[in-house]
């Protein structure tokens, strides 16, 4: 084979071969409302009991998208049936963005991954639902769930800068009164660690000691958005030089047995 030829290919292949993960580098991140379970308290006085309530839950909503130098490549939205498992997830290329419910009330994942190659891509994904509860007199509701929030490379930390944001917001309200809870994660610039992950179990309460039935309103939403920036940063440099160099000794010594 004609050693311009074989040197092109050995080129166009160096980096694949040693640079670890070039392939499927990347980063993901992944929030998630998961195990939400509703029970309530009976605060009725003396030996009658009116305690209770009832879920009227409405649709889900999730979006996602793929989105690089500001053109939205993929997007799609869903909205789903309550009681009913279902998903929205775009792709392009080796970078991801999905949405999912398992049809349980409030339970809801977020999960966006973005590859290192080519870089500049944003993927994001959200998913939300709201719905109406009825809090029968002298009751106490009671919520608990599980709040998940993830950032890792994928297959091993690599020297890019990045940013990645996750955002969860749950919440019950009947008028002026609220209880809720909001976290928020964020990561920008170079982080060796492989992984961050936070897990929180959460409680939210609500009572009703009124002889009327409440309404609250329910509400979950769950967003997550990364990016890997296009520079690579100097460590990467040393792994490129040292893929040219086998490639120029290579052919060094091709002109050489040509020569001869």
């Amino acid at each position: 084979m004609n050693s311009r030829i074989m040197g092109s290919i050995l080129l166009a292949l160096s980096g694949a071969f040693l640079i670890p993960g070039y392939a499927h580098a990347g980063l993901e991140s992944r929030m998630s409302n998961s195990n939400v379970i509703f029970s309530v308290i009976d605060l009725t006085p003396g030996d009658s009991s009116t305690a209770g309530f009832r879920i009227i839950p409405s649709t889900y909503n999730m979006f996602t998208d793929v989105v690089a130098a500001d053109q939205i490549f993929h997007f799609d939205g869903v909205a789903a049936a309550p009681g009913m498992p279902a998903s929205v997830q775009v792709n392009e290329g080796d970078s991801m963005a999905r949405s999912s419910t398992s049809g349980t009330f409030g339970e809801l994942d977020t999960h966006a991954f973005v590859s290192a190659y080519p870089s500049g891509i944003h993927a994001n994904a959200s998913a939300s639902q709201d719905g109406v509860v009825e809090l029968y007199p002298h009751s106490e509701l009671i919520i608990r769930g599980q709040l998940i929030q993830t950032v890792e490379w994928n297959p091993e930390p690599l020297a890019f800068d990045f940013n990645s944001t996750g955002f969860i917001n749950i919440g019950i309200r009947s008028g002026a009164q609220f209880t809720g809870i909001t976290r928020t994660l964020s990561l920008f610039g170079i982080d060796e660690a492989s992984s961050t992950r936070q897990e929180e179990d959460y409680m939210l309460t609500f009572a009703n000691h009124s002889d009327e039935t409440v309404l609250l309103t329910f509400d979950a939403y769950l967003t997550s958005g990364v990016q890997i920036l296009a520079v690579p940063e100097p460590a990467m440099f040393p792994m490129l030089g040292a893929g040219v160099l086998v490639v120029a000794g290579w052919r060094r010594r091709a002109r050489r047995q040509e020569a001869v």
